[in-house]
């Protein structure tokens, strides 16, 4: 007889109480990761795709989550009757997440930003905390009520009741995040997902307050159906209402949402704009930007034949490669064939002609993927994406990225990007960038050249004399080539070659002793473009990266054990026995929370890093993250016992776990071949791995926690809340500072640092005895 059915024996709940309550719990967790996956879209898009805006979301995410908890938990403890409580929150939280999703997409307007101006740090945190505020306290505060029910309804002990509904919220959460993933995102709009959400909500509160009355209940289910049917037409007229205030100042032609970017499509006077995810990925026609991104590089090669370009070819520079007489074959590489089909809609003809055209091959793949795995061999490759602003570009300008391009070129050919740069004066943030720059292509090829301008762009070959910086040379290939050109052409190129320029900025990016070299798991270009952008704003966000930066790891390293001295000290300097067996739990499971959290954020960036599609395989990875909680928390309720000593071992298992992950991402970096397959298997069970390991030791906490009071109902959802911000510090620290700032081995060695502390409290018996 499992634990359910026992506890059924001994509470007051019957088979159709069961039920009622094992919806709602499932419903909890499913609104609370539905909820997570449109809103923190929806800032994406608001916060322009700045990774780092994501690590501030789910702080603050996390922050009211775990205040929500305390706050109901305070509440719950002394109702005799919750389960009215919980109803009443199920349906206020249907209630608040579309709300939220309007609130969010209305909020650059009600803060004054202006269209396509950058989001800064404190607007970030601004916005996120009041938008997100009243929808995740109604959340956190769900947990609460829902294990008091437990226990004045159903006989559970708080320590399994608190531990059941971290269950069933997980299973939720995995369950929803699949049913977001691969049902709803893509047919329906973030508002008309959360209407959906919100009248399921209304029927698990209904159930929960007319239980037994199955039949009233069913007829109200499906009346709130056919009416949630009939207003579809409404709610999609909201749908569209509240994408044209986000995108308030353009002309919004359409929005589409892909597996990998939410894409919008503006319209100008004489032009039209396509955005991914906030940021403006091209727009045509752009005749100057379609010219220097192709023709600089090709008219470095004397007989381009060969031609791969990887990204940003929709805004006319497919058409200017295939100007040069001497290309034979282009293959063009573009991530999400959504794109194309924009392109296909807004470009019109002359798009559908070079689609026909015999020398282009149209590739749907990861560029970086392509050239890990391809045998084919190029005389040109022209990486053509904006600069390493995220950590999925960051991928194109890294060591290993220029070792793998260097194996696919012929014999004299060439690499060539361009990175944003300044006509004159390169400040001392954007030096330090480019210096970056500089020194990995150094580093991976023999010969680098650079062309300055308010776009830099970079040549890299390994044959000696490949590469040219002469105007005439490069002129008279264009006249030979029969090409016709408006900007690169003989009155500009010779200003922008001009020697005194070229001097002058070798001179300024030159690389220094100290600089730092960009790879995958260390990405320091992706760090340096971080600091450039807080230079845009004013507050301490640059001045406190560039102090970490200059402690180094060894002086967070110190400060980090002093830190964990205090919540030490706070558990060893109680006298009563029983309070230090408590307060050791809750420190324990304070870093549990961190662990965890940190192990998802290394896995994603670990993820996107290697493979690159983080953004489509994002909730997959949420997903096997809430099963893998969901399963070990069902093994350690069946085990039962509050045994210290496997707490010990798990919080042993929790110290290791960052090392090993890093480890094993790195025989993948370096193995697997970038092969799509392992990426969409193998990452998942490591996902998997790591919420079972946090899943199975809340209960072990809980139980441990728990036994050690008097007074079995206080705190009940202390655990829980000390986890979400356990989890909070985790995710803050890692993807704003840490990753960026050390990289993935350091940040992995002082995750598992963190858990020194209460491994020795553990096995100095100091929080009881097993």
């Amino acid at each position: 007889m499992d634990h359910f059915e026992s506890s059924n024996e001994n509470g007051r709940l019957n088979r159709s109480g069961w039920l009622t309550i094992h919806f709602s719990l499932v419903l909890i967790g499913c609104t609370a990761i539905v909820g997570q996956i449109l809103l923190m879209r929806s800032l994406f898009v608001v916060f322009q795709g700045n990774e780092v805006s994501l690590g501030i979301v789910l702080a603050i995410w996390l922050i009211w989550t775990a205040t929500g908890v305390a706050l109901a938990g305070c509440a719950a403890n002394r109702m005799l009757r919750p389960k009215g409580l919980l109803a009443g929150l199920q349906v206020a939280a249907g209630v608040a997440l579309p709300l939220t999703v309007l609130l969010v997409r209305e909020s650059r307007s009600l803060w004054g930003i202006l269209p396509g101006e950058m989001v800064g740090p404190d607007s970030v945190l601004m916005i996120s905390a009041i938008t997100l505020g009243t929808f995740c306290m109604i959340s956190g505060g769900l947990f609460a009520v829902a294990s008091r029910v437990l226990t004045v309804q159903a006989g559970f002990t708080v320590a399994d009741a608190t531990s059941s509904v971290y269950l069933w919220e997980a299973l939720g959460s995995g369950a929803g995040g699949l049913l977001c993933s691969l049902l709803l995102i893509g047919h329906l709009g973030a508002l008309e997902i959360a209407v959906l959400i919100f009248w399921m909500n209304l029927v698990a509160g209904t159930l929960l307050l007319f239980e037994g009355k199955m039949a009233g209940v069913l007829a109200f289910g499906l009346t709130a159906l056919l009416l949630f049917l009939s207003l579809s037409g409404i709610v999609q007229s909201w749908e569209l209402s509240s994408i044209e205030a986000l995108w308030s100042g353009f002309r919004v032609t359409e929005s589409r949402d892909s597996k990998y970017a939410n894409l919008v499509v503006t319209e100008g006077e004489q032009s039209r704009t396509i955005f991914a995810n906030g940021v403006a990925v091209l727009s045509a026609p752009d005749p100057q930007s379609a010219e220097e991104s192709v023709h600089y590089a090709l008219l470095q090669h004397p007989n381009p034949r060969q031609v791969l370009l990887i990204g940003g070819g929709i805004n006319g520079s497919l058409f200017e490669v295939l100007k040069h007489s001497t290309v034979e074959r282009l293959v063009y590489l573009e991530l999400d064939p959504l794109m194309l089909e924009l392109a296909r809609k807004y470009l019109g003809e002359s798009w559908e002609s070079l689609e026909h055209n015999e020398r282009v091959e149209i590739l749907f793949v990861d560029g970086r993927l392509y050239v890990k795995t391809s045998d084919q061999a190029f005389d040109v490759i022209i990486v053509n994406i904006p600069d390493p602003v995220t950590a999925q570009l960051n991928r194109y300008y890294t060591l290993e990225f220029f070792q793998e391009t260097k194996q696919r070129l012929l014999p004299g050919g060439l690499l060539s990007f361009a990175v944003s740069g300044a006509e004159n004066y390169i400040s001392e943030e954007q030096g330090a960038f480019l210096r970056c720059i500089n020194q990995t292509l150094s580093m991976a090829f023999s010969d680098v050249s650079i062309l300055p301008g308010h776009t830099i762009h970079f040549f890299a070959s390994e044959s000696d004399g490949a590469l040219t910086l002469d105007p005439d040379l490069m002129l008279k290939r264009l006249r030979n080539r029969g090409i016709e050109t408006e900007y690169v052409r003989e009155y500009y190129l010779p200003f922008r070659l001009g020697a005194d320029r070229v001097e002058d900025l070798e001179v300024q990016i030159r690389p220094l002793v100290d600089t730092r070299a960009n790879r995958d798991f260390s990405p320091a270009a992706y760090y340096f473009n971080i600091v450039l952008w807080a230079t845009h704003f004013k507050g301490r966000y640059r001045s406190v990266l560039s102090s970490v930066a200059t402690v180094g790891f060894t002086g967070v390293i110190i400060f980090a054990i002093l830190a964990s001295l205090v919540p030490l000290a706070w558990v060893v300097l109680d006298t009563r026995h029983r309070a230090r067996i408590a307060r050791g739990a809750q420190y324990a499971v304070f870093a549990m929370g961190l662990t965890v959290m940190s192990l998802q954020v290394i896995l994603l960036l670990g993820f996107q890093a290697i493979f690159g599609f983080v953004y489509y395989q994002l909730v997959f990875l949420v997903a096997a993250a809430m099963f893998g909680m969901g399963i070990g928390g069902w093994l350690s309720l069946r085990q039962g016992g509050k045994r210290v000593r496997t707490l010990l071992m798990l919080q042993v298992a929790l110290a290791v776990s960052p090392l090993a992950l890093y480890w094993m991402l790195g025989l993948f970096a370096e193995s697997a071949g970038g092969h799509r397959l392992t990426g969409e298997l193998l990452i998942p069970v490591l996902a998997l791995g790591a919420g079972l390991l946090g899943g199975y030791h809340f209960p072990f906490a809980s139980r441990v926690y728990f036994g050690a009071q008097r007074e079995k109902r206080r705190g009940i959802g202390r655990l829980y809340a000390l986890d979400l911000l356990g989890a909070c510090l985790g995710a803050m620290l890692l993807s704003t500072f840490l990753i960026p700032v050390f990289g993935f081995f350091e940040s992995a060695l002082l995750v598992s640092a963190v858990n020194t502390a209460p491994c020795l409290l553990l096995v100095s018996g100091l929080t009881g005895k097993p």
